[in-house]
């Protein structure tokens, strides 16, 4: 008796009209994958900067590595 009444429930049941929710879900997903993206955009241009950063401490250092070899190779030879 119980299960007639639940077929017949589901064959009159309205179908609500579509509300939009969907179509917001997936504006709001949207909206925050572009806040996502900018985020790690934001990141990598940080990184890239400390990466230039270290690139040029590494050159300087370089350079006075280079300097320091050349006062030994002239100590060494006695000049």
């Amino acid at each position: 008796m119980q299960a007639e009444r639940d077929r017949s429930s589901r064959r009159h049941a309205v179908r609500k009209p579509d509300t939009g929710i969907r179509t917001s879900n997936t504006s709001l997903d949207l909206e925050r994958e572009k806040h996502e993206r900018k985020d790690a955009e934001l990141s990598i241009a940080a990184l890239e900067r400390r990466l230039t950063s270290l690139q040029d401490k590494c050159v300087a250092i370089q350079g006075e590595i280079d300097q320091y070899r050349t006062i030994t190779t002239n100590l060494g030879r006695g000049v």
